[in-house]
């Protein structure tokens, strides 16, 4: 009888949650202060809410995981200017979705 194995970790490894198919978004709970690297310096904060009264979202890019394999932070897209400037939040701050999704690069059926 063959054992599943254990996902195996390394305690601030990181795990890219992208693909052509698949983008995860996280979701604040009540208040994310974004930082350059884990336990870096602050780029901002962020409330359950945005400016425009829907709640505060970010595409997510990868994990940074314990030993045991669970998130601890998460690499987002920050709504930040210059575009494309990039943060991580702590797993905890945020509720993280998957979406399946087509890439722009993807042909549509029949095409």
């Amino acid at each position: 009888m063959v054992e599943a194995q254990a996902p195996r970790c390394t305690d601030g490894e990181r795990r890219q949650l992208r693909s052509p198919r698949v983008a995860y978004a996280a979701t604040v709970r009540e208040h994310a202060v974004p930082v350059r690297r884990p336990r870096g310096a602050r780029l901002a904060s962020f409330g359950k809410r945005n400016v425009n009264g829907v709640p505060t979202v970010f595409g997510v890019l990868e994990a940074v995981v314990d030993a045991a394999c669970k998130p601890q932070w998460y690499r987002v897209q920050l709504p930040l200017r210059p575009n494309g400037i990039t943060g991580f939040v702590r797993a905890h701050d945020v509720t993280v979705a998957r979406s399946a999704h087509a890439s722009s690069s993807t042909s549509p059926p029949g095409a």
